[in-house]
């Protein structure tokens, strides 16, 4: 999953961001690379360029807002969002639409909500 940066954007001072995922195997992960974020532990990005192409590659991606979250997760079936925090320093970059953004660290600190299959 890529990020189409917005190169006029250089901080954000965002500190609640959300995230979907889904239930595989009967363990709820992130729709991208069915990676795991437990609750109250810091996760930072994985290694690689963190652009490419002027698109964001590693680093940890995350919607603005919960309202946002839950409409993306309503596409897929088993799916659930959840609140995390996030500090200004770690900001990377931001989309275009300004909807997504990538950070360096993040925490996850809310319990995971199930979000409805849209019909």
């Amino acid at each position: 999953m890529c990020l189409d940066i917005n190169p006029e954007v250089k901080s954000l001072n965002k500190r609640t961001v959300w995230k979907v995922f889904d239930r595989q195997d009967n363990k709820i992960v992130s729709l991208y690379m069915s990676a795991t974020y437990p609750k109250g532990k810091l996760i930072q990005r994985s290694r690689g360029a963190a652009v490419e192409y002027g698109m964001g590659e590693h680093g940890l991606h995350f919607y603005l807002s919960k309202s946002i979250a839950k409409k993306r997760a309503a596409e897929w079936p088993n799916s659930y969002i959840a609140e995390f925090a996030v500090v200004p320093e770690d900001f990377m970059f931001i989309s275009v639409d300004k909807t997504e953004a990538m950070y360096e660290r993040a925490t996850r600190v809310g319990n995971y909500i199930r979000v409805k299959l849209a019909r």
